[in-house]
């Protein structure tokens, strides 16, 4: 492990970010009196995130954000439309609140993405402490073989010990001190291997995973019961909440188009409605505990070109943007269009009111009020996403390798039970090897350990069998295997006996995280094959419906409207039309209402929804894996546009034709 690096991290990590400045530089300014249990809150808070703010800065700079940022928002809305005035100021208020609550948020990613190491650094305190008893030492290999929070944590403890700031003891106490509320069993056990290296007892480290194996499967006992409500709200907030809105808005906002403008339903679906269900998904997953391990691979994103690297990600934005941007210009020319002919409808086709801007004639006019616009309004969508498929291709591998790992973890714990037996009784080795496999010949385990073998019989050393330039860890880059034959290769030299030992602690260290997985996993398997179900399939299914049979609500209100210029208008024609006698109703404001906006809309809602139930499936699944929740992201998204896509037209095209005949409105 790279000392020197680690020191040299720490170091830069005592520079304030721009969020920590910003927040000292408002509590300057204006400060907030809050009262003593409030201030308490926000201390632990900030010493959890590692956050440098005095307490409640974060809300003196929300507000200080908006008191300055307002004031030139209202004076911008003089200039603009309403419609773009009134995004700028949920905008601005969505930035002030989340200026207050990052500090909270991030807790919340903190705990769910340390989950996955909690189990993981205990093992390796376990395996380092049961090598040599030594608490520095223990604390410098956990810190090399974790990669997340929980890893920082050791990282920056590790720094600190080397610098001379704090002793191991010292430095592990308040790793305790810090995990106590939020993971109480991590906080025991870690006390427990303290106690080891005064005091070294077997006992003591069986106790110590014990206690976080048994407390994580209670939590998730406790969690997984909790779990129907995630399906529940991702049912109704994605499935049910659309179909009923979709279908009674329209009507709505053509009776009362001042009141709620269609302005507000992108508001709601595109804004309020994600950002719902976002903070409840963190909220579920903050308490999930995992215990999957770190991939072990450079960054598939980046290509060498020369000296320097381009990521991926930035070329394929780039590439989406510009494919989006001409047909969305051209959607919005639709759009347009629709508005200026709605203008141009309200006055009866006047010559003398006709917009300076329209081109259409009345025929065109009539004839774009009556079209729905389901092309053009979901091509846009669909080159926003597509471009993404390539990554599909570049994370595919990584994926398989990843199935390949975990097949191998699951099956490896056993197998190395059986090879440190034949060792501890004398054998080579090779024969161990050959002995402790011999029955898994159809098993991911019998190809790690042919590799070792022909590794062993080319190079003649285990440390190169395992670590060499074409050593196993290539193949199968699991940081758990890894640091488990760490171990191993440096008990080998000792002999045979000790490794054979050895191999027995570290498989039994293994069964019981197995263990933990497979009874996780068991938990959440009903919960996990719904969602995954709801988002893939039902969201785009049953949005796509209902999107279709507001377009069919609103053509047909558009024809009839149409229809209505035709009809000799006297008191006894309009008396006979009950719904042109309502006070509130208006036939010309069906026709304001561009049903494009809709489709647009509820698509990239589509997105959004289905982009957040991936990450909830994922986590639940995986932990934070980033891979898997990038791969399920891009796939479901470009899935549930394709369904949407399929359903809107066959809706509309199939079944708008067929009413429109049989009520003689049609075209």
């Amino acid at each position: 492990m790279d000392v020197n690096k680690i020191i040299e991290e720490y170091e830069k990590s005592k520079k304030l970010s721009f969020y920590e400045k910003f927040c000292n530089f408002c509590y300057q300014i204006l400060k907030i009196k809050l009262s003593k249990e409030e201030i308490e809150k926000f201390e632990e808070t900030n010493k959890f995130c590692n956050l440098r703010i005095y307490p409640a800065a974060n809300v003196s700079a929300s507000i200080f954000f908006l008191i300055f940022s307002l004031p030139i928002a209202i004076f911008i809305s003089f200039f603009i439309p309403f419609s773009i005035s009134f995004f700028l100021f949920i905008i601005l208020s969505f930035i002030s609140f989340l200026i207050y609550y990052y500090p909270f948020l991030l807790s919340k990613i903190i705990r769910n993405s340390a989950a996955s190491e909690i189990m993981h650094s205990i093992i390796y305190m376990c395996i380092s402490l049961k090598q040599v008893p030594n608490l520095e030492r223990a604390i410098i290999f956990s810190a090399s073989n974790l990669h997340g929070y929980v890893g920082n944590d050791f990282k920056r403890i590790t720094a600190r010990i080397l610098l001379g700031e704090k002793s191991a003891k010292e430095g592990l106490l308040e790793i305790c001190e810090k995990w106590y509320k939020e993971a109480r069993e991590f906080s025991d056990a870690l006390k427990l291997l303290i106690s080891y290296s005064e005091n070294p007892r077997e006992e003591l480290l069986e106790e110590a995973v014990r206690i976080v194996h048994e407390e994580s499967f209670a939590r998730m006992e406790r969690y997984a019961r909790g779990l129907k409500l995630p399906s529940t709200v991702l049912l109704g907030l994605g499935v049910i909440l659309p179909l009923l809105t979709l279908v009674i808005l329209p009507l709505f906002s053509t009776f009362f188009p001042q009141i709620f403008p269609f302005t507000l339903l992108i508001a709601i679906y595109n804004f309020f409605l994600p950002l719902i269900l976002l903070g409840f998904v963190l909220t579920i997953l903050s308490s999930r505990p995992m215990t999957t391990s770190y991939l072990l691979i450079e960054n598939p994103f980046e290509i060498k070109i020369g000296k320097s690297k381009i990521n991926i990600f930035i070329v394929l934005s780039l590439l989406s943007f510009f494919l989006f941007l001409p047909f969305f210009l051209d959607f919005l020319k639709k759009s347009k269009n629709y508005e200026l002919c709605a203008i141009w409808f309200s006055s009866k086709f006047s010559e003398l009111k006709k917009p300076s801007e329209l081109s259409l004639s009345k025929n065109e006019c009539i004839e774009t009020l009556k079209n729905p616009s389901i092309f053009e309004s979901i091509i846009p969508l669909i080159f926003l996403v597509f471009p993404f498929s390539f990554i599909l291709l570049k994370i595919r591998g990584i994926i398989l390798k990843r199935e390949k790992i975990e097949k191998l973890e699951k099956e490896f714990g056993v197998i190395l039970y059986q090879i440190g037996y034949y060792l501890k009784i004398g054998n080579t080795l090779e024969m161990s090897i050959l002995k402790g496999t011999e029955r898994y010949k159809k098993f991911e385990i019998k190809n790690f350990f042919e590799k070792i073998l022909s590794n062993l019989r080319i190079y003649g050393s285990l440390e190169k069998a395992i670590f060499g330039e074409k050593g196993v860890i290539k193949d199968y880059p699991s940081s758990l295997i890894k640091s488990f034959f760490e171990v191993i290769v440096e008990i080998y030299r000792k002999g045979y006996i000790f490794a054979g030992e050895a191999m027995i602690k570290l498989s039994n260290f293994l069964t019981s995280l197995n263990k933990l997985q497979n009874k996780i996993e068991e938990l959440i398997s009903d919960v996990v094959n719904n969602l995954k179900f709801i988002s893939s399939f039902l969201i785009p299914l049953i949005t796509g419906t209902g999107v279709s049979l507001a377009i069919i609500i609103l053509s047909l209100l558009n024809s009839v409207a149409i229809k209505s210029l035709e009809i000799p208008v006297s008191n006894e024609t309009t008396s006979s039309i009950p719904m042109f006698s309502l006070p509130f109703f208006s036939i010309n404001n069906a026709a304001s209402i561009f049903s494009g906006y809709l489709v647009f809309c509820i698509g990239i809602y589509v997105i959004q929804i289905v982009s957040i139930s991936s990450l909830l499936i994922v986590c639940l699944e995986k932990g934070f894996e980033k891979y898997y929740l990038i791969f399920s992201i891009i796939k479901n998204s470009l899935l549930s546009i394709f369904l949407y896509f399929i359903t809107v037209l066959f809706s509309s095209f199939l079944i708008y034709p067929l009413i429109s005949s049989i009520l003689s409105f049609g075209p």
